[in-house]
């Protein structure tokens, strides 16, 4: 008994560990954006709730023909924009969909 209990108490560790560092990957690399990104222009599509809050936006990678369409999950409180509205977005030049939207960016000290 007290041996699964043990285990379970692990498992339940490495759980929580693995998904503190799948959160700050996605902090580090939406930074990383931020930071080393280009900039373009993007169209607010619409917003869409799931577990998050979702604005789906479409832009044109520099140097593509064809736009693409991502989307962000953003804070239920944060400022709506119309559709139709043009943002800032920085994305990665060899992964575009690896993109943030700057109006939307947590406010990082890098």
């Amino acid at each position: 008994m007290t041996v699964l209990l043990i285990l379970g108490l692990l498992v339940a560790w490495l759980v929580v560990a693995f998904m503190l560092g799948v959160s700050r990957a996605e902090k580090e690399a939406g930074e990383l954006v931020l930071r080393k990104g280009r900039l373009a222009d993007a169209e607010i599509l619409y917003y869409e709730r799931d577990e998050y809050l979702l604005v789906y936006f479409r832009f044109t990678p520099q140097g593509e023909a064809e736009p693409i369409t991502c989307n962000n999950a953003i804070s239920p409180w944060a400022k709506r924009f119309a559709p139709g509205t043009i943002v800032t977005v920085r994305y990665m030049a060899k992964y575009p969909t690896m993109c943030t939207l700057v109006p939307y960016a947590p406010r990082a000290s890098f």
